[in-house]
């Protein structure tokens, strides 16, 4: 898949509307944000180059862009997505506690 082929399919799963957990909704309006600003080099040159195996870096790395991100864009969907989920985007690392 390509990264055309993701925000579409994104798009259409926005636009259907399936969308049943807490700031799900808002995050996919985010990622989905991300995705078209977002620039990947092999994407746009190699035809065969394929996203699937980067999803979920590339998703760790949306998440962390809408947790701390300054951009007004970004803190519009920070907004958004605390007011679907009803509760603040944590803006500190997690602890693992062994």
């Amino acid at each position: 898949m390509k990264k055309i082929d993701l925000i579409d399919k994104l798009r259409k799963h926005l636009a259907i509307g399936k969308l049943d957990w807490k700031g799900q909704r808002a995050f996919a309006e985010f990622l989905l944000d991300y995705l078209q600003n977002l620039s990947i080099l092999h994407d746009e040159q190699y035809d065969f180059w394929r996203l699937e195996p980067h999803l979920p870096q590339l998703l760790v790395d949306a998440f962390e862009e809408l947790r701390t991100g300054t951009s007004e864009a970004t803190i519009k969907h920070r907004k958004a997505y605390e007011k679907d989920a009803e509760h603040p985007v944590r803006n500190s690392q997690c602890e693992l506690h062994w």
